[in-house]
């Protein structure tokens, strides 16, 4: 099983043999400032924490998960995906345009083109 880390703001998933136990520490963490739920999957291996999104309370959350013994290291964060080609085509064409370049084509044909 692949150790991994999926965290969006607010939801923190730990899955892999890098948890120790969490069934034993789920009310130590529920208790942790912020963290409004915690719950473990056994069939999964799964480790899930919803808290109340905050500047760095997820990494503070992990960083405290390691000093309970409940997280034996840290697992890598999962990549984030690479942006959609039309979002990258957009964001180009508004940086040309903000910084003064002229584009060949205006942006109502480029969304046409990819469309």
């Amino acid at each position: 099983m692949r150790d991994y880390i999926h965290h969006i703001p607010g939801r923190l998933r730990i899955k892999g043999a890098g948890l120790r136990q969490p069934q034993r520490h789920l009310e130590a963490l529920r208790a942790l400032e912020g963290v409004e739920s915690a719950t473990f999957n056994a069939a999964a291996g799964s480790l899930l924490i919803t808290y109340v999104p905050a500047e760095g309370r997820g990494e503070w959350i992990l960083n405290e998960m390691v000093a309970m013994g409940v997280l034996a290291g840290r697992p890598s964060a999962a990549k984030p995906a690479a942006p959609p080609k039309l979002a990258s085509l957009l964001f180009k064409t508004l940086a040309g345009e903000v910084v003064g370049k002229r584009i060949p084509m205006g942006l109502g044909k480029v969304l046409i083109a990819l469309v």
